[in-house]
């Protein structure tokens, strides 16, 4: 999936080409960068939904890949520290760390599974659980034969009528960093030639 800093540019790069040839005026131009840019802020902010669960258990890591802390239903806490993140929605849309102190200031930025800090440090959140509805906790599937397994469990479960354990097995599945393929769906017939899953049917969510 590209990512929508591309899309972003493209669209630009679009209307910029039409403004040039004379098909849009400069006002004209103008009204379609502020739909591109408020089209990109709310891709911004799907895409960090879509990573991101507040029922999730994450591993947080620095650029080192060192293990520095923890991040279990929206709070995150560094090893040592004495107070917490509290990731939330700020006023732009966004995923936002805030502190936990009772201040509310904001401490950093979160994209996709990347918190990035007002001082310039990273880190990387890994899922390693997720509290499912009802409150049941399960482990992230991590191993790709593990997903595969699980996608098969749930077709012969929908197969067989059993609809409740098809869709519990596909919202397990959601608890991993692979998603079915979005170009093939995994369907036998176009499986082979997919170049975007090369024929896995299914893919690695990236960041």
């Amino acid at each position: 999936m590209a990512h929508p800093d591309e899309h972003r540019q493209a669209l630009t790069d679009g209307a910029r080409g039409l403004l040039a040839r004379g098909v849009i005026t400069a006002d004209e131009w103008l009204e379609l960068c502020d739909l591109v840019t408020g089209a990109y802020s709310f891709a911004i902010e799907q895409r960090a939904a879509e990573l991101f669960h507040q029922a999730s258990t994450y591993d947080v890591f620095d650029s080192s890949w060192r293990k520095v802390g923890t991040a279990t239903r929206g709070v995150l806490l560094f090893a040592g520290a004495d107070w917490p993140l509290l990731i939330r929605h700020g006023d732009d849309g966004h995923l936002q760390a805030f502190s936990g102190t009772g201040f509310n200031f904001l401490a950093g930025t979160l994209q996709g599974l990347e918190l990035t800090m007002e001082n310039g440090r990273r880190f990387a959140l890994v899922e390693v659980g997720r509290y499912l509805r009802g409150g049941v906790y399960v482990e992230a599937i991590t191993d790709p034969d593990d997903f595969l397994l699980v996608l098969h469990a749930a077709a012969a479960a929908r197969e067989d009528g059993d609809l409740a354990r098809a869709r519990h097995l596909l919202q397990r599945a959601r608890v991993s960093p692979f998603r079915v393929c979005p170009t093939c769906r995994a369907n036998f017939a176009t499986l082979d030639e997919c170049t975007r899953c090369a024929g896995l049917g299914f893919i690695r969510v990236t960041v």
